[in-house]
């Protein structure tokens, strides 16, 4: 066996590790103690990229019929119609993220309401330095694989907002889900659904069709797929890709079509789902609709994404590559710091 299988079944078996602590992890960032004072904020912004942008997904989700309008940045500046009424927290498991350390230093120009929250790193840094709130989290071997530590945090910290403390019950919920799939997913459990996944991608490109409610869900697993799995991968919600992007699979290629359906979806949408289904499999292609595990969005959601993690992993193995290597992204960061954008 050569170098290259050993890094890759080290870094299997540290991932596997993580993944199995992830109810455990969620029960202690929702458990844990944060101090706060009083929060009614006429707005909430959730900044962040890559992994620590999942967590700006799924509150946008969860959300969809909040009192209170959420906004979520991906890039280096907050839109003009954010003011300081509103609270912005900025998420970056390193504290190192270019972009979410830009949105920090604006809203703190604009005296916007802001909290951090990462693992350390400069945007501890800042906060510190400005008399900001700053959350501590623990980085679980990368980022990405640090999911419930960022969420559940930042759901125990919005959860102190009147309006939002049902968040903590439907937590909870979330995390007994987790619980129960953690018994059978797992590497080196070779019966389980995410193993299925991965076997039915294969060698093809996964196009994954979300709930209008779930586009964390398809957004998440195009990015475990592209960071462990190393391939590209496509995503959209049904309601969007029935105007346009089923047109696409009228011809013949080597593309998988997973669907992930909503249990509060409306007779609409479920319809929608199985029409869509008819017509790719009319025009010969294979189409894989995940079962559900709840009949509540958050644990559709986590339950969701606990598996396609874990397929992202299974195929990572199928494929011989190494799940943690991200030699590209470390790249283009790097190449990225000739140009000094931060400056905290």
């Amino acid at each position: 066996m050569d170098n290259t299988n050993n890094i890759f079944i080290i870094s299997k078996n540290q991932i596997d590790r993580v993944y199995r602590r992830w109810p455990e992890i969620a029960n202690n960032a929702l458990e844990r103690e944060i101090n706060i004072k009083e929060l009614e904020p006429s707005m909430l912004v959730v900044a962040g990229m890559g992994g620590s942008g999942t967590t700006a997904d799924i509150i946008s989700d969860l959300m969809h019929n909040s009192d209170i309008p959420i906004y979520t940045i991906k890039g280096y500046s907050i839109p003009q119609f954010v003011d300081n009424n509103a609270l912005i927290i900025a998420i970056s498991v390193s504290g190192n993220t270019e972009e979410t350390l830009n949105i920090a230093k604006e809203a703190y120009k604009k005296n916007i309401n802001l909290i951090g929250v990462s693992a350390g790193g400069l945007l501890e840094r800042f906060c510190t330095k400005n008399n900001l709130m700053h959350i501590k989290i623990t980085q679980h071997l990368a980022p990405r694989y640090s999911l419930p530590d960022v969420l559940f945090t930042t759901l125990n910290l919005i959860s102190n907002i009147d309006s939002l403390q049902w968040l903590r019950d439907d937590a909870k919920s979330a995390i007994n889900i987790m619980k129960n799939i953690s018994k059978i997913i797992g590497v080196n459990n070779d019966k389980n659904i995410a193993k299925t996944i991965a076997l039915y991608i294969g060698n093809n490109i996964p196009v994954t069709y979300t709930s209008p409610l779930l586009k964390s869900v398809g957004i998440r697993f195009k990015n475990s797929l592209n960071e462990n799995a190393k391939i590209l991968s496509i995503t959209a919600d049904i309601i969007e890709a029935s105007h346009n992007e089923i047109a696409a699979w009228s011809n013949k290629h080597e593309y998988k079509a997973i669907i992930v359906k909503s249990s509060i979806d409306t007779p609409a949408i479920n319809n929608r789902f199985e029409i869509f289904n008819e017509i790719l499999n009319e025009y010969g292609h294979d189409v894989l609709s995940l079962p559900q595990f709840s009949n509540n969005i958050f644990c559709d959601i986590i339950s969701f994404i606990y598996i396609l993690d874990y397929a992202s992993i299974h195929l990572a193995a199928l494929k011989g590559v190494d799940p943690l290597s991200i030699e590209p992204i470390n790249k283009l960061k790097e190449r990225m710091r000739e140009y000094n954008y931060v400056q905290c």
